[in-house]
């Protein structure tokens, strides 16, 4: 799957490592599955009657003492600041990544927190809003992003915001609410308020603190030593930058590759939002061959 490259070189410099098949891969079992849903998708659906508007202890039958505000990342200068701050924060939580899918699908970002209007911003659970006349009304965290962990450090906080999310999807709200986390430990919190897992996926991680050198060794010598020696020998160029003509190559590309996975592309629109909310954090790398971009052959 390709990659549009953004923020860090650490990043960057990731996505081509993963492309050549040696990044570490690991195994996750059910409690490290990456998405939960609630109600599980293969749950029967159990009529609630409750009225809208009911309160926290009554649709859940817990008495959560902690309060849940909802914000709008994009408008709540504070989300900015607090993403930018928080260790376990991605390109996923930042406010353009956030714009781009407003922008492209309409979708309405909201932000749940413990933290009352006014004070500094300490946690928060960041969705958008999915409304379709298919599907029906869902949160997701997040459309579009590999993982979107939680950024909640209290498990006194976790509670009360999967408490208010259910209360409200209980309500009718929503037909479902998906959370896509990291840590393993937030299926314990999740279990408690009903969520399940719903998919497994691989997390690879790749360790590039060596120097360019070291990690060339540690590549197998003949899948991708010799191939890159090879693209050396053939006059392989590369191009990083952002511009609206790197931009269609890397779109081809994208297409090209999304043909061969019987899949449907992403609309163009999508990437070019991302580079205009983004700016400067974001870069396209492409790789051409007389200055043709085209993919390499599968051997």
């Amino acid at each position: 799957m390709h990659r549009f490259a953004g923020g860090s070189p650490t990043l960057e410099e990731g996505n081509s490592t993963l492309a050549s098949g040696e990044a570490t891969r690991v195994r996750r079992d059910d409690s490290d599955a990456t998405d939960y849903l609630i109600p599980p998708r293969d749950a029967s659906v159990l009529s609630h009657h409750t009225r809208i508007g009911a309160s926290q202890a009554d649709l859940t039958g817990k008495n959560v003492s902690i309060h849940v505000h909802e914000i709008n990342p994009l408008q709540d200068p504070r989300w900015g600041a607090f993403v930018e701050g928080h260790p376990r924060a991605s390109v996923f939580h930042t406010i353009p990544w956030l714009d781009a899918l407003r922008r492209t699908y309409g979708y309405k970002p909201i932000v749940y927190t413990a933290s009352p209007p006014g004070a500094e911003l300490q946690n928060g659970l960041v969705f958008c809003r999915v409304e379709s006349w298919v599907t029906g009304q869902r949160l997701v965290s997040l459309p579009f992003s590999d993982h979107c962990e939680p950024l909640i450090d209290s498990a006194e906080e976790t509670e009360a915001i999967l408490c208010n999310l259910q209360a409200h999807r209980r309500s009718g709200d929503w037909k479902y609410v998906e959370i896509r986390p990291l840590d393993s430990s937030f299926c314990r919190s999740s279990a408690q308020e009903g969520f399940q897992p719903s998919k497994q996926y691989y997390f690879h991680t790749v360790d590039l603190r060596p120097q360019e050198d070291e990690l060339f060794r540690q590549f197998h010598e003949s899948s991708v030593q010799r191939r890159i020696r090879r693209a050396e020998r053939a006059g392989l160029v590369y191009e990083c930058g952002r511009s609206s003509a790197l931009l269609n190559k890397f779109y081809e590309l994208m297409l090209l590759t999304r043909r061969r996975h019987h899949i449907p592309p992403q609309p163009e629109k999508w990437f070019r939002n991302l580079v205009d909310c983004m700016g400067d954090a974001l870069k396209i790398w492409v790789v051409s061959h007389e200055n043709r971009a085209d993919l390499l052959p599968e051997n």
